[in-house]
């Protein structure tokens, strides 16, 4: 058996235990044991602490080896997707007692721990969960090296542990930005037909987010999420003479964010996303902003 503790895991309902099935077998993941004092810690103070251990079953023939490697390779990927499904930054924090694999260190490419109080998910239940998180753990080896998910995984949790509003935007415009280079780089044909309706002999940044959009067959993000980007990276900060305040650039802002959570789900095929979390309201009151 391989096995190892997950920091700030909070899937909906809380359970005992969940089972997720992927490529490699059979993971499931058990509920600590003082899982409500750790939540507490958690959702109260912004804290981190051990919720659930991940564990898994290693066969006794000649494919041992193999099996365990396969299962060890997932948990990268089963904390990308619970982080994403969650809002939290979800991680690996050592080995459990029995486990054949020991861990004294997390590896780079795992997300440090963060608290992010009680975290902002896009599912609805833990049937929702379940789907996203298998989904992505069978798709992560493929889609990876295309859609560079390592990266999008990454700036996502920077963008839910942000400290204000334009260290928010920086981050959802990174994620936007990874998007429309994948766009770029594979010269796909949709974004040249957004250029040319413009009148553009090439494509821009806002073609590709077009063309990401048809390829994967989302609506296209409206022009307002590029000129609060081009505001804020060029001039230094979120007002635009079209959106004078906080309450009009967290519309735009929460509608790349939600976006975003549409294309992830639509390149897992998992159609349409649960919960639209990110709303412009809490944009506007909840968080701080330098340009306002």
């Amino acid at each position: 058996m391989i096995g190892f503790w997950l920091v700030n895991l909070l899937p909906p309902g809380s359970p005992e235990e969940v089972e997720l099935k992927t490529p490699a077998g059979t993971w499931t993941l058990v509920r600590f044991h003082d899982f409500d004092k750790v939540v507490s810690h958690i959702t109260n103070k912004g804290g981190c602490g051990t919720t659930y251990s991940a564990e898994f079953p290693l066969p006794t023939d000649s494919t041992r080896g193999q099996v365990m490697e396969d299962a060890f390779a997932e948990l990268l990927p089963i904390c990308f997707s619970a982080s994403f499904a969650t809002g939290m930054a979800v991680t690996i924090r050592g080995h459990t007692m029995m486990s054949e694999v020991q861990v004294v260190a997390r590896g780079k490419h795992f997300p440090r721990e963060r608290g992010l109080n009680e975290g902002n998910p896009c599912v609805a239940s833990l049937a929702d969960f379940i789907k996203l998180v298998e989904a992505f753990v069978a798709k992560y080896p493929a889609l990876d090296p295309i859609e560079k998910l390592r990266l999008l995984s990454h700036f996502f949790i920077d963008a839910m542990s942000c400290w204000s509003l334009e260290n928010l935007y920086l981050s959802s415009s990174t994620l936007l930005q990874i998007i429309a280079s994948t766009e770029e780089d594979t010269t796909r044909p949709f974004a040249q037909t957004y250029a040319t309706s413009r009148r553009q002999r090439k494509p821009a940044f806002f073609d590709y987010l077009a063309g990401a959009a048809d390829r994967v067959g989302i609506p296209p993000l409206s022009h307002d999420v590029v000129k609060i980007r081009n505001s804020l990276i060029h001039e230094g900060t979120l007002s635009h003479a079209l959106l004078p305040t906080q309450a009009d650039a967290s519309v735009p802002i929460a509608e790349a964010m939600n976006w975003f959570d549409s294309y992830i789900y639509a390149i897992l095929g998992l159609g349409a996303v649960p919960v639209q979390r990110h709303k412009a309201s809490d944009y506007e009151h909840a968080i701080n902003s330098f340009s306002y």
